[in-house]
């Protein structure tokens, strides 16, 4: 039976079948005790009072659901008469404490309108401080049965009225045999915590428990944890750490956890093992077990890799590039299941894409990758569904997933929504928007607009620019507000017949802004955007800005600009400067510092990943640290590539720490 919440003003103990409009065995005896219970003035309605605080920014629109181990059998309504009024008979004794025992006999089997009925008996009982405690915990857990997770906690409020912060030892002291000891409230407490979505405060329970759990039942719960951590993305975890710190929480355990959380992301058990290790030297004393990330996923090796690429169309560069990362990884392969590779060069024909895949199939490939470009994969996801694994160069469309489909590109979209995870990770939240209008431009800033009004973010405003232009200062001063500064000046001048000494002022209502431009916009655009006061606005960006040619000279007008990337672009830039020198491995390459770099290195993880795809998607939270770019796998197949940030200073990408960085964690 699924039990309507009511307010906490509306909700009196009713009879549970009259609150769902049903007249089920023993209603007629509950609606005489309704009557009884308004008539003395019943002191055991639901908590009033103050209503759920909404949940924090780090939590996500949709709740994990809590483990139920107050589970109930809901359709308890239906169960015979006579059982309901044996509950009832069982109820009737003169012991207070028989019926609390009773009472929590009831929510365990599930029996909900009997235990509510319980609540009333308890009236014409006196009650001593630790059964009126008792009594509280009951109803936080008949509450929590019936769904009302909010209400559940009002009541455990009532045992301590800290109880979301208090420490355990504090809920002890408060409470007396039989009473519900400090562990069993703070598990209902996390449990409806996490019910309704509050991840932090559920978070921060979670660990205040772990201290008092028997080693047997500490790993069960620490998984628990983990998994909670590991359902945060990156902007959750950092707002988290923030949170944590505002609150002045001890952040040695918390920051060795969330660390932890990052180790368990990783996709190969050699990679946790070799984290786990350093994690160890820097947490010798923190409370999780190492056995939480020692279990191993197999590999998924495959024998015959069939790659679907247009080498001999206007795409072939980038093609060529693609293909060549694949072929450098499968030649630094050392293990004994190497793969065969074969080419098919679908040309200038993308609509022959799904051609191609059955021939492959016909080949004796037991995995696809490819097509490239959104026309190719468009028509191969239009028609039948592969028979085989295939791991297209695109984004996958939600109406086209299936279990054998996945997709890694360098689409501008990703990039531009986590432009907006890390300038609120920052701490911004008026942004102006400032793109090409180009269709690129218009798809690069609809993302990022729409990323930040999920996060809570306000777009103050929004324009465009011409390509074909290198003069932008009408428009910026239309962007800051510098004409309208103007204006007003003229018309006061004009109001006093007086000549007056003004600089025209910029808008105060931006925190900072987004331009989506390819680097030589950016150039064009940065310097311009400087000279009519917007010196002190961050400026963010995908890394479009960015040609991949270290050029101080050049990329000089770039200063300041922040921009995400793959971590193989932004080291390369740094091997450019006089006191570093690249790998004679990279350094040999063609692609070495030329923006085809970017889909050479797409190559070559792209191979790297091709074992652990299947893995990668079942966990969604864990992520392929390879050397050129992070990587996880979304539910729908898509893969996520996690960028690495850097500012040009001096003309040059200068790393910074990512948000997912550990406040105050030791650094390596």
């Amino acid at each position: 039976m699924n039990a309507t919440a009511l307010t906490p003003d509306q909700e009196k103990i009713l009879p549970t079948p009259l609150l769902n409009g049903r007249l089920g065995g023993g209603a007629l005896i509950f609606v005489f005790m309704g009557a009884w219970i308004s008539a003395a003035g019943a002191a055991l309605s639901l908590p009033q009072s103050r209503s759920p605080r909404l949940a924090h920014a780090i939590d996500d629109a949709s709740p994990i659901t809590a483990p139920h181990e107050y589970a109930v059998d809901k359709n308890f309504a239906n169960q015979p008469t006579g059982s309901f009024a044996q509950s009832i008979a069982a109820l009737s004794g003169d012991s207070a404490a028989a019926r609390l025992q009773e009472i929590a006999r009831l929510i365990q089997t599930g029996q909900l309108a009997e235990a509510q009925a319980g609540f009333v008996q308890l009236q014409s009982k006196p009650l001593n401080i630790a059964q009126r405690r008792e009594m509280q915990f009951r109803q936080a857990q008949l509450a929590y049965a019936l769904g009302q997770y909010a209400h559940a906690i009002e009541w455990l409020r009532r045992i301590h009225p800290s109880a979301n912060s208090a420490t355990t030892s504090a809920i002890n002291a408060n409470l007396h045999p039989p009473a519900a000891s400090g562990m069993q409230i703070l598990r209902l407490l996390a449990d409806a915590q996490q019910a309704l979505g509050r991840r932090s405060d559920a978070l921060l329970t979670l660990l205040r428990l772990d201290a008092l759990l028997a080693p047997t039942e500490r790993l069960a719960h620490q998984r628990r944890i983990l998994a909670l951590l590991n359902s945060l993305d990156s902007l959750s975890r950092s707002l988290l750490r923030e949170k944590l710190l505002r609150e002045n929480t001890v952040m040695a355990t918390l920051n060795g956890w969330l660390t932890l959380s990052d180790i368990a992301r990783l996709a190969t058990p050699q990679q946790r093992r070799h984290a786990l290790r350093q994690w160890r030297a820097h947490y010798p004393d923190h409370p999780a077990t190492t056995a939480l990330l020692l279990a191993s996923e197999p590999l998924s090796r495959r024998q015959h890799i069939a790659m679907l690429l247009p080498i001999t169309s206007p795409f072939g560069k980038s093609a060529q590039a693609f293909y060549d990362g694949f072929l450098a990884a499968r030649e630094r392969d050392l293990s004994a299941a190497q793969p065969t590779v074969s080419l098919m060069d679908i040309g200038e024909a993308p609509a022959l894409a799904p051609l191609y895949a059955r021939t492959a199939v016909q080949g004796g490939a037991d995995f696809i990758v490819g097509p490239l470009g959104r026309k190719a994969v468009n028509a191969l996801l239009s028609g039948a569904r592969p028979r085989l694994p295939t791991l297209v160069l695109g984004n996958i469309p939600a109406h086209h997933s299936a279990p054998n489909l996945y997709g890694i590109s360098l689409s501008p979209e990703p990039e531009a929504r986590q432009a907006a995870d890390r300038a609120f990770a920052d701490g911004h939240r008026k942004a102006s928007v400032f793109h090409s209008d180009s269709e690129w431009g218009q798809r690069v800033a609809t993302a990022f607009a729409q990323r930040w009004e999920v996060l809570g973010g306000v777009v103050v405003d929004q324009r465009s620019f011409p390509r074909r232009i290198s003069d932008y200062s009408q428009i910026i001063q239309e962007l800051l507000g510098l004409k309208d500064s103007l204006a007003r000046e003229q018309n006061l001048a004009a109001q006093l017949q007086l000549e007056l000494e003004f600089t025209p002022r910029r808008r105060d209502d931006l925190d900072f802004l987004f331009l989506a431009a390819q680097a030589e916009q950016a150039r064009l655009v940065a310097p311009q955007l400087r000279f009519f006061q917007a010196h002190d606005l961050p400026l963010y960006a995908t890394s479009h800005v960015y040609s991949g040619t270290p050029n101080p000279a050049t990329d000089a007008d770039l200063n300041g600009v922040l921009f995400g990337d793959m971590d193989w672009m932004i080291e390369a830039a740094a091997w450019s400067q006089p006191t570093r020198s690249a790998p004679a491995e990279r350094a040999a390459s063609q692609y070495y510092h030329t923006g085809l770099d970017r889909l050479y290195a797409l190559g070559l993880e792209s191979y790297r990943l091709i074992p652990l795809l299947p893995t990668l998607r079942e966990q969604p939270w864990r992520r392929y640290l390879g050397n050129a770019v992070h990587v996880s796998v979304q539910a729908d197949g898509n893969a996520v590539r996690h960028l690495a940030w850097a500012r040009f200073e001096r003309g040059l990408p200068v790393p910074v720490a990512p948000i997912s960085n550990p406040v105050g964690a030791p650094q390596q």
